[in-house]
């Protein structure tokens, strides 16, 4: 009698754990967002993303920047990519235009990164633009 109640407290258990396995992660496209970007000129910086997607679909990332130089000008510009996904975790380099004169300083700036694969996911962080 005692292993038929701890077969069936077992059972009980395991068919508990089996949906909050199963959920765990229901978006398999995972973008994360570096801390620099690099300068290239005052018209062009250059970012590199981490992609994580199935392998076999393909996915479109695009990137946003927005850099605060002096009280009363911001810079902003953008950029995007597309392609196969190749393997789990990926680097994807995006080159982020300026959208007017003066272009892009060196300092810091707000990246916002957007990809989509078979599902779609984003972030935004903080960044420094530095060569």
């Amino acid at each position: 009698m005692r292993h038929v109640r701890a077969i069936a407290v077992l059972a009980a258990a395991a068919a508990l754990a089996l949906p909050a396995a199963a959920s765990a992660d229901t978006n398999p496209t995972r973008v994360a967002a570096p801390p620099s970007a690099t300068w290239v000129s005052s018209s062009q910086i250059n970012i590199e993303v981490t992609l994580t997607c199935e392998e076999g679909t393909f996915y479109s990332v695009f990137a946003r920047v927005l850099q605060q130089q002096g009280p009363f000008t911001q810079m902003f510009g953008s950029g995007s990519t597309s392609g196969q996904c190749t393997q789990k975790h990926q680097r994807v380099a995006l080159s982020i235009w300026a959208s007017f004169y003066p272009g892009w300083q060196l300092g810091d700036a707000i990246l916002d990164v957007s990809a989509c694969a078979f599902t779609c996911d984003s972030t935004a962080r903080s960044i420094r633009i530095q060569l």
